[in-house]
């Protein structure tokens, strides 16, 4: 049976092109994954920007190009507004991610609206890579939850990845994020196919937003208490989408 919740998330994510690399997947080896992390750097030159990074005792590189090639990413991808040199989400515009009565959680997934609560699940275990601390939502990962609504501007995809990528390197943390992601373009600059220790699972998301409102749902009710004159009620409202005949699902 269609879910009108997921089916509004398949429509935002083909809409904002990222439905492929949400559902990506490819087995890691750990060690040479954090081999990367512990001697990658990255360098821009002529205005194109590079990695570097060590794997088996040899030095590889890849621009980002190249890398944003290898998932369908062309170079208009990057002309697309870059999350991580805008400013922070104000709280303004970060109620509208919120059912009502929610204030106080803002900046957590807790009182989220269906919709951009399954989108953070999804993107913790893919775009927005994070393990642990699940009470709270990273500055750029509230950032690019909000850009998801379809009214907002296309942004840069692979240039979040890239950023988040450069951000973790620089900020040695336990999990390292992006494994998926770094194995395969590994494979592809060593001309290898390393053994894996870590399969790629599905995701699994618990459907604890079950039952709510759908995002449709939420914009109608606020543009109804809009027209009866009730600001408080009516924040900047986004576009709804519009929810597909069939149902979809990743694997």
């Amino acid at each position: 049976m269609e879910d009108p919740i997921f089916s509004e998330i398949i429509v935002a994510c083909n809409a904002k092109h990222i439905f492929r690399i949400m559902g990506f997947k490819y087995n890691w080896n750990s060690d040479l994954i954090a081999q990367f992390y512990a001697t990658c750097f990255f360098e821009t030159i002529e205005d194109v920007r590079w990695v570097y990074w060590m794997t088996e005792g040899r030095w590889y590189k890849i621009n980002y190009f190249e890398f944003a090639a290898m998932f369908g990413f062309e170079k208009s991808d990057f002309e697309h507004q870059r999350i991580h040199i805008g400013s922070h989400l104000p709280k303004e515009d970060m109620k509208d991610m919120y059912l009502p009565g929610s204030e106080w959680k803002y900046g957590g997934p807790k009182g989220l609206i269906p919709f951009y609560g399954y989108l953070n699940k999804f993107f913790r275990k893919t775009l927005a890579s994070r393990e642990g601390d699940a009470h709270n939502i990273s500055v750029y990962g509230m950032n690019l939850l909000f850009a998801l609504t379809l009214s907002e501007p296309e942004f840069s995809v692979f240039d979040y990845i890239w950023e988040e990528i450069k951000s973790i390197s620089e900020t040695p943390q336990k999990y390292s994020g992006y494994d998926a992601y770094l194995m395969y373009m590994i494979d592809y600059k060593t001309n290898k196919r390393f053994e894996c220790d870590y399969v790629h699972t599905p995701v699994d998301i618990k459907m604890d937003f079950h039952p709510g409102p759908t995002l449709a749902q939420i914009i109608k009710s606020r543009e109804q208490a809009a027209a009866q004159g009730d600001e408080g009620a009516a924040p900047h409202v986004p576009s709804a989408p519009q929810v597909p005949s069939r149902s979809h699902s990743w694997r």
